[in-house]
């Protein structure tokens, strides 16, 4: 159980952090085309402009992507439960602090106890599909967005999102 809603908070956080590094870059993108046209998309500026994309991602990668990933663990994915469902009454929080107490008698029966209340409250209750699904979907339309900018976009939008990403 603890398992596979450890699963489900991941998919959830990549998720998130992909909506947050697509979303990051087409508003990057758009700030820093604006404030490139009054340089007339110099080298100076363009070269500046890509340096300030390039550090807008990185930190959306990196405190939307990967340091979500990484405070996902086997206890915070039983505290989502435990939040989610109050009948576990701290059952799985325990079973998580002593999931690897093999010698300890009453972990079984503790197990076994925690699993009829998980019965009932399933990972997908406690993170939904909609939310995984909202967020790629959020990332698909950021990447669509930037890919359009980028292809066609209108005037000098698309010529400046085009120097901008393409050199």
């Amino acid at each position: 159980y603890l398992r596979n809603l450890e699963s489900r908070l991941k998919w959830s956080a990549a998720a998130r952090g992909g909506a947050l590094i697509a979303l990051a870059a087409l508003g990057a993108t758009l700030v820093l085309v604006v404030a490139v046209r009054q340089f007339a998309f110099s080298e100076v500026s363009m070269t500046g402009a890509r340096f300030l994309l390039f550090l807008a991602l990185a930190l959306a990668a990196a405190f939307g992507l990967v340091v979500p990933l990484l405070a996902v663990n086997r206890r915070r994915a039983a505290r989502s439960a435990e939040r989610s469902n109050p009948e576990f009454k701290e059952r799985l929080l325990t079973f998580a602090d002593r999931g690897e107490d093999a010698e300890n008698p009453f972990l079984e029966l503790l197990a076994a106890d925690t699993m009829e209340v998980a019965r009932q409250a399933e990972p997908e209750r406690v993170v939904p599909k909609r939310r995984i699904v909202g967020f790629v979907s959020g990332a698909v339309a950021g990447c669509a967005a930037l890919a359009w900018l980028f292809l066609a976009g209108p005037s000098y939008l698309g010529y400046g999102t085009a120097l901008l990403w393409g050199g």
